[in-house]
Order: C-alpha cells, then structure tokens, then sequence
C-alpha cells in the first residue's frame, strides 16, 4: 500500500522510532490510519520487548533491566499513543516486562512497577488523554526457568496490586 510500507518488516528499532511522525503526514481521504498505525503498533511492539530482552543478560534483577531502557521503552510509548490519539486513534500502549529468566513473582513485580509507574509518567508528560487509550499489560509471573513456580492466585493477586499502586 503506497504511503505506509516503511512501517513494514526490515527496518530496525531506531528507524521505527524516527518514523512515528509519519503517522500525523499519512493522508488519504476517505480512509482511517488504522492500518498505519497498527502496522506501527505491532512494530513499536517487538522494539520494546527486544529492548527489555537485550538488558537482561542475567534476567531480571541485578538492575536489570536498567533504568535508562525502562525511560526510553516509556516515552517511545508515550509518543506513539500521542500521535495515534492526534490522529483520531486509541492508542492500545503495551508496557512489556518478558517472563523469560530465573526471576521470582516479588522480582517481576518490583519491575512491572517500575515500567507501568515510568510508562504513565511518560504518558502524562506527553499531554495523553488516559482515559482515551487502552493498555495491555504483562502478567505477574515468576521466570520461566524459576525453580518456584507462583500458583495463579499469586499471579493474579500480584497483576492486580501493580495495576492498583500504578495506574491513574
């Protein structure tokens, strides 16, 4: 489709970032962006899980990930959402915390705080209208290589306290 194959396979995290103003230049009268910024939304996806994946050579913990990407990951959000509202949209923002590792349920949790806390404080810095956007977060989990397993109890009761200490 002329107009929005940049946003398609092949082009690295740096490029998808830089062209999320290209949502806002998409004109086509008599058609949504809602392609555009789909096709956006699942790239603006795997970066940030690459992202948090590439900072956990040891899992998480250990400062991991480290502060400066859970920033970035956060306001590279922030501006998408931005953008797909300014263009007409609901933007879905997805904070991602990866259940890949040894961590425990209490170790994902810190950091799922820690990325929703940065992700809304983003989100309210970048003027988001909350209440016109829909968010899609990760699960509470232990590690997956984690020698205990939380029980689903603990991972809902976990998920619900992080949303509870950090969602407006």
């Amino acid at each position: 489709v002329v107009g929005i194959t940049f946003l398609f396979g092949g082009q690295s995290e740096e490029n998808a970032t830089v062209n999320l103003d290209a949502i806002n230049r998409y004109q086509d009268p008599g058609r949504t962006p809602w392609y555009l910024a789909f096709s956006y939304g699942r790239a603006l996806q795997a970066s940030v899980l690459k992202a948090v994946v590439s900072t956990q050579s040891t899992g998480i913990g250990n400062n991991q990930p480290s502060e400066l990407s859970i920033q970035e990951n956060a306001v590279t959000l922030a501006r998408y959402a931005t953008i797909c509202q300014q263009a007409g949209l609901v933007p879905i923002v997805e904070p991602e915390v990866l259940c890949d590792g040894e961590h425990n349920i209490e170790q994902c949790q810190q950091v799922t705080e820690k990325v929703l806390a940065a992700t809304y404080k983003a989100c309210n810095d970048h003027h988001l209208y909350l209440e016109g956007s829909l968010l899609k977060p990760n699960m509470v989990t232990s590690g997956m290589q984690c020698s205990v397993q939380a029980t689903p109890e603990q991972v809902a009761e976990a998920s619900v306290v992080s949303l509870q200490r950090t969602v407006p």
